[in-house]
């Protein structure tokens, strides 16, 4: 991740069919693959607000898209709720359809425990995590990139 601090901050991670572990993933021409692996390292003092995803081509053979952290698989995106994967477009980023992370949700509106559903930001204060891309199947073709916005906060 860039060296924000006190600011807020975007990260884009791309990803394709045929990508490899070992590129970063910044640009388009250096995607990581549509696989599972972790995107990025994050931070200690991070806050993330916000984390979607944007189909560019429409991905074949993945029959499920999250991304989470090493806590939870789908914490920020849980593709089952949110992520049409053969189809283009942005997913994600309505809070109610996000992972638990982020989701907000009307108190009882789909099950009456959602009152208990209040999230909309994880801050991480230690470093040894990582945003992670956890997919059901393999790629056979497909381009998307996984949008990250947060900020860091000043040390303590």
């Amino acid at each position: 991740m860039n060296s924000f601090k006190n600011e807020k901050f975007v990260q884009v991670i791309h990803l394709a069919h045929g990508g490899s572990a070992s590129n970063d993933g910044l640009s388009p021409s250096n995607p990581k693959p549509l696989a599972d692996g972790d995107l990025i390292a994050i931070p200690a003092n991070t806050v993330i607000e916000k984390v979607y995803v944007i189909v560019d081509t429409a991905i074949a053979g993945t029959t499920n898209f999250d991304v989470g952290d090493d806590d939870d698989a789908d914490g920020f995106i849980d593709g089952s709720l949110s992520v049409t994967l053969g189809t283009a477009g942005m997913y994600g980023w309505d809070v109610k359809n996000s992972g638990a992370y982020l989701r907000l949700q009307t108190a009882g509106a789909t099950d009456p425990a959602d009152i208990y559903v209040v999230p909309n930001a994880k801050a991480y204060f230690a470093s040894g995590k990582e945003i992670k891309l956890d997919v059901t199947g393999t790629s056979t073709a497909g381009k998307a990139r996984v949008v990250i916005e947060g900020y860091q906060l000043p040390s303590a």
